[in-house]
């Protein structure tokens, strides 16, 4: 017997036996259930509902810094960025809000680039199942694993087994205007669509620093 997320065995028999249930891992931020109904040979029948939580799959940080150009590598204006979940937002997956407004103001003169560093802490099986990738403005950027960084800080610092951290660093110059279009996280659910679980949005104020 197979559901949406888990599989009964055996799923029929006679007299006593234990029966195994199987379930796969939650790879949402949703929880899940199923009902399961049981029937004996003289017709009793019983119903046990199954609910699963939704996993902790992952722990993003984004750092969003400016470079002026013709200086080399010189910064201004960075924004060293951790999440701040709006608890306002009514969507399926988490979003989050940066406040970009200092960064945009390189643009106005028709120079400058933004710089976009995303890092990670993922679970690897969800990694390595679902190859989540990065969506902003019409282009992808598909993740790679950026495990050296961590032991570049530190040489005993080491990941669990369970888990990657996984990365991109892009650039935004002033020829894509003074709006910078919002960063999803998805993933492919292998139905032939792809899911986002995770919404940065770049807002130029501090009144709509969190979505509604």
């Amino acid at each position: 017997m197979n559901k949406s997320f888990l599989s009964v065995s055996p799923s029929e028999g006679n007299g006593n036996a234990q029966v195994v249930i199987n379930v796969k891992e939650n790879m949402s931020l949703d929880e899940r259930s199923e009902s399961l109904r049981i029937r004996t040979s003289n017709g009793v029948e019983k119903q046990v509902r199954i609910t699963q939580d939704p996993g902790m799959i992952f722990f993003p940080t984004m750092q969003v810094s400016g470079i002026q150009v013709g200086q080399g590598e010189k910064k201004f204006a960075p924004l060293y960025h951790y999440p701040v979940i709006s608890p306002q937002s009514d969507k399926n997956w988490l979003v989050d809000s940066i406040n970009i407004r200092n960064l945009l103001s390189s643009f106005t003169n028709g120079r400058g680039v933004i710089a976009f560093r995303l890092r990670i802490l993922m679970r690897k099986s969800f990694w390595e199942n679902y190859t989540p990738e990065v969506d902003q403005g019409g282009s992808t950027y598909y993740l790679e694993d950026k495990s050296e960084e961590l032991y570049s800080i530190d040489e005993f610092w080491y990941l669990k087994d369970d888990w990657v951290y996984v990365g991109w660093d892009w650039n935004m110059d002033s020829s894509e205007g003074s709006h910078i279009p919002s960063a999803t996280l998805v993933f492919d659910t292998g139905d032939g669509y792809y899911k986002t679980i995770f919404e940065w949005i770049f807002s130029d104020g501090i009144d709509n620093i969190l979505p509604q």
